[in-house]
């Protein structure tokens, strides 16, 4: 075709002598110049419609739909077969660009001569690269619902126009490279229920709590029992052969509905006794071990997922586990509530401090317990070593155990020791220096 329309004739007047048109080429190539302005248009038309396209995702398009009652069908059908869709896309692009190629090729060899095909290449190359690849596929991925919904309609054409040859195109390639080809899901990822979180929120859809509660709800399969865990330093416990008078007075001098205990150390903890049990003990059998009453406590390792252990706590019933170190010690302790508060947020009386307040721009009250993560998070920080918390940190920072008063630098950031509790940091004022 391309060879057709290159053969066009010079525009001639009626008596057969040629016309003013003769001396300028321009004319005569013009079916030509149209046949590549199409092409062109055609590249940059499926660069963002296959960019969008793979910026949705099913659920995003199933949302859509709902809102574009037509279109947006339309769209969540291409999603859903989008392998298909997408080498259709990709078949056309590929003419395209060689009908772009081709045709630029004709035109500057009849314009410039040899010369000019070499420089028609570059320019068609550095032309594409910008305008029908880098612009329209950023435009895609910042606005992709619009994109996506605005061109189903063109792009679902396509597809099924061209679905007979581009079967068979796969077919023919399936036979050259055998094998059961790439195993497509429909699972929603979770980057991709995060985004629509994000949009759900933004667009008023969910509360800004539901939408944080989501976002805990995927940090919480990421987070390790060492990380929420009650450390050694703060357990409080009694031994076995202690008797229940005695357990039940620490246990409401502490105000812990639950004590455990053990026998020689904490590293040796043999049990969890509750407080409404050492309470239905009658007077005259107060005086027998705790331990008898004591339950067996779960026991995992520091390194395990928090979400592991709350199914071991559901198929248990046990709502207390031993954090035990790499050397078999105890590490801490980690109960229901503690995993509660890390998937809802912190359950405490309204008097109880956060566990990070706002001072100002560049001051900040956090609670020793802070995870560091999130510390750094609201700092900008790039914070790397073995803390699990902010007092951790201190702590680690300073080589000894931390009083009040004591400050340390940290990057562009000082912290200063305001609370402490026994030998555990309970609060610091945090401050930017530069």
């Amino acid at each position: 075709v391309l060879h057709v329309l290159a053969e066009v004739p010079f525009v001639q007047l009626p008596d057969g002598s040629a016309g003013m048109l003769d001396s300028c080429p321009m004319p005569a190539d013009l079916p030509l110049v149209l046949v590549f302005i199409l092409a062109f248009g055609a590249a940059v038309f499926l660069a963002a419609a296959e960019t969008a396209l793979l910026r949705v995702g099913p659920a995003r398009a199933d949302a859509l739909a709902e809102t574009y009652p037509k279109r947006g069908v339309r769209l969540a059908g291409l999603v859903n077969d989008l392998p298909q869709v997408l080498n259709t896309i990709l078949l056309v692009a590929l003419l395209s660009q060689i009908i772009a190629a081709t045709v630029t090729g004709i035109l500057t060899e009849r314009w410039f001569g040899n010369l000019g095909v070499t420089i028609g290449s570059i320019a068609l190359t550095i032309v594409l690269f910008i305008y029908a690849e880098a612009i329209p596929k950023t435009y895609a991925v910042r606005h992709a619902d619009r994109v996506a919904v605005h061109l189903s309609g063109p792009i679902a054409i396509l597809e099924w126009t061209l679905r007979p040859l581009v079967r068979v195109l796969v077919r023919v390639a399936d036979l050259q490279a055998p094998g059961k080809g790439i195993a497509t899901s429909p699972t929603v990822t979770e980057a991709e229920l995060r985004r629509l979180a994000g949009f759900a929120v933004e667009e008023g859809e969910i509360e800004v709590i539901d939408g944080a509660l989501i976002e805990r709800a995927f940090r919480f399969g990421d987070r390790r029992t060492d990380d929420i865990m009650v450390p050694r330093t703060d357990i409080v416990g009694v031994s076995s052969e202690a008797p229940v008078t005695q357990a039940m007075e620490v246990a409401l001098e502490v105000g812990h509905r639950r004590l455990v205990t053990f026998e020689g150390s904490l590293d040796h903890i043999t049990g969890v006794v509750r407080l409404r049990d050492l309470a239905a003990v009658p007077d005259d059998r107060r005086h027998i071990a705790v331990g008898s009453l004591a339950v067996e406590p779960l026991a995992i390792p520091e390194s395990s997922r928090i979400a592991t252990l709350l199914r071991e706590m559901q198929a248990t019933g046990k709502h207390l586990a031993v954090v035990v170190d790499e050397y078999g010690g105890t590490a801490g302790l980690v109960t229901v509530e503690d995993i509660a508060e890390e998937l809802l947020g912190s359950i405490t009386a309204d008097d109880t401090e956060e566990d990070l307040v706002v001072m100002s721009d560049d001051e900040w009250s956090v609670a020793g317990r802070l995870p560091i993560e999130d510390l750094a998070d609201t700092l900008k920080l790039d914070i790397e070593g073995e803390w699990n918390t902010v007092g951790g940190l201190v702590v680690g920072l300073l080589g000894r155990l931390a009083a009040i008063g004591d400050t340390v630098e940290f990057e562009n950031v000082t912290l200063r020791v305001t609370g402490v509790r026994g030998r555990r940091v309970q609060r610091v004022h945090v401050s930017r220096t530069g």
